[in-house]
């Protein structure tokens, strides 16, 4: 899974950064800095992470690495 690599580097690059996963552990939750932004949610849906900021802004991060695979997100 995707969700898994950007776990592992936001550890490393953001040691204190405190966040939670729900039921499924397909989405990372950043708790956002106040109520009018929202939080921050990265949900893994096996093609790509969705980025999703509140509920007014979401992108889309995909890994066009073709040597992972998309269960493991290792070789």
């Amino acid at each position: 899974m995707l969700l898994h690599i950007v776990e592992e580097n936001i550890r490393n690059e953001f040691p204190s950064l405190k966040y939670s996963k729900n039921e499924c552990n397909d989405t990372l939750i950043i708790e956002g800095p106040n109520y009018s932004i929202g939080n921050i949610e990265l949900e893994d849906d096996l093609d790509e992470v969705i980025v999703m900021v509140g509920t007014f802004t979401h992108w889309h991060a995909a890994c066009y690495d073709q040597t992972m695979s998309k269960k493991s997100g290792i070789n």
